[in-house]
């Protein structure tokens, strides 16, 4: 095995490791959390987005291909949305959580009328059609369908900005949320940097860029671990919320551990003038060390 390869397989273990640990975290969370039978929808919502955010920070971690401006923002500004949405139902957990479910429900039955009047134009029978009955049933499992309102504006009638300073998060939707967009809605500063190449063409004279379709990015280890930071700082706003912290070590800081253990194994590794410089092992130069590593000949 090259010295490359070997690497490489030290940091998909480290990955693959952080993934179980933070399993294991959310997992220990809810073993411990007592289920109120009066706070039904308190435990769903916040059991569900918690595991939604494991979840998500558990895949980036499985999917170095994901690590590139193209696809990574797409995940982490989802992270952000949850983190701020969390952190503010748990200030009212009962009232808020109730909001969230309603509206949730809202949407499907908005979505099942439209089915509806589209099946009706087009001859249809709405009342038989398989996916009405389906999405009536959902509906009817939680809340009868027709005590079901539909709210068309934003579910917790305010928007996320507000949501950020109502429960301190003014830093994180600033600067995070406001990053990851760029990329979610497609905007300029994102298309310029990431959609486009300088012109190659002598004849042109330069000075102008062309597009150039998934314009390859070398995978980039800040995107899992910004999405393990927001995975531990939600488990940190859940624990508040509980007043007590689980047994489990971090999964962040056993992360945060092995990559540094792995950057300096690199970065002390004997060099020779045809060697790229080696950087420290703050993100992403670990995963550029490691593919610039010797290989065996």
């Amino acid at each position: 095995m090259s010295e490359r390869d070997g690497h490489l397989d030290q940091l998909f273990q480290i990955l693959v490791g952080y993934a179980d640990r933070a399993i294991e975290e959310f997992d220990e969370r809810c073993r411990s959390w007592p289920l109120d039978p009066n706070q039904n929808e308190v435990h769903e919502v916040v059991g569900g987005l918690l595991s939604r955010q494991t979840t998500l920070a558990v895949e980036i971690a499985h999917g170095p291909p994901m690590w590139t401006p193209h696809i990574a923002p797409l995940l982490l500004r989802p992270m952000v949305d949850l983190r701020i949405t969390f952190a503010w139902i748990l200030q009212e957990p009962v009232t808020r959580s109730r909001q969230f479910v309603r509206y949730g429900l809202g949407q499907v039955k908005l979505s099942m009328e439209h089915l509806k009047a589209k099946l009706a134009a087009t001859g249809g029978d709405p009342e038989s059609n398989a996916q009405v009955k389906m999405l009536q049933q959902w509906i009817d499992g939680q809340r009868f369908h027709f005590l079901t309102e539909v709210n068309v504006g934003n579910w917790a009638e305010k928007d996320l900005r507000t949501m950020a300073t109502d429960c301190g998060c003014e830093t994180l939707y600033r600067e995070d949320f406001q990053n990851w967009s760029s990329a979610t809605h497609s905007m300029w500063h994102h298309i310029q940097p990431f959609s486009l190449e300088p012109c190659r063409n002598p004849l042109h004279r330069g000075g102008h860029r062309v597009p150039r379709a998934s314009l390859p990015f070398p995978p980039d280890l800040d995107y899992p671990r910004a999405a393990a930071h927001y995975l531990d700082d939600t488990f940190e706003v859940f624990d508040t919320f509980r007043g007590e912290k689980p047994n489990c070590a971090s999964a962040l800081e056993w992360f945060e551990s092995e990559l540094a253990k792995l950057g300096d194994r690199i970065k002390v590794r004997p060099t020779t003038p045809e060697d790229p410089p080696m950087v420290s092992n703050k993100s992403p130069s670990i995963v550029d060390s490691v593919r610039n590593s010797n290989q065996e000949s």
